[in-house]
């Protein structure tokens, strides 16, 4: 396992989690006056996306032997094996899509300080 693998899990990982969760986003801001509660929930399930599809890479970092970490029983792990043995290596795509995870929370959080209602003095 190599640092390339954990760019491309955690990138998917964020994505899918960012992905999911959006719906949830754009009704909360919808109703919502206060948007950084709604924001920051977004942000965290999105980090925790990552971590989660990543964690097989974390466990063979602290010591979990590779036989148990390449394992099928891991493909919970949002397809963590499957992936690897598709595409090996991957440091370019993990990071254009951490790329991309970053620059869709980046335009989001614009967009939430744009529509933010001001207060007047």
């Amino acid at each position: 396992m190599t640092g390339a693998h954990v760019t491309l899990h955690f990138g998917l990982g964020m994505l899918l989690a960012m992905f999911i969760t959006a719906s949830r986003l754009r009704s909360d801001w919808t109703t919502e006056a206060h948007r950084s509660r709604s924001l920051g929930r977004w942000l965290l399930i999105a980090y925790l996306g990552g971590i989660y599809a990543a964690a097989p890479n974390l466990m063979y970092g602290i010591g979990v032997p590779e036989s148990i970490c390449n394992g099928w029983w891991m493909n919970i792990f949002l397809l963590h094996p499957l992936i690897d043995g598709v595409k090996p290596g991957g440091m370019l795509i993990g990071q254009f899509l951490l790329a991309t995870a970053y620059l869709f929370q980046y335009v989001v959080a614009l967009s939430a300080l744009k529509n933010t209602p001001q207060d007047s003095p």
